[in-house]
């Protein structure tokens, strides 16, 4: 299974929870839908990383990792 697959399904879910939760509580609760989307919208961002060690292999991704654990 293609990784861009994995990223499309994460979007795809990530509106379609949006957009139900637009209908049922309403526009007034705005953060309400941000909170949703974020864990929704979250494995995304792991699966980024994934992406970007098939394309530049696994030297790269060392690099990257080393590069965030010195900015936490």
């Amino acid at each position: 299974m293609s990784p861009w697959f994995v990223v499309a399904g994460y979007v795809v879910i990530g509106l379609l929870v949006m957009l139900i939760a637009d209908v049922i509580e309403g526009i007034e609760n705005v953060k309400g839908m941000i909170r949703m989307a974020i864990l929704m919208l979250w494995p995304l961002f792991l699966t980024i990383p994934l992406i970007w060690l098939l394309a530049n292999g696994y030297k790269a991704l060392v690099k990257w990792i080393r590069k965030v654990l010195r900015i936490h």
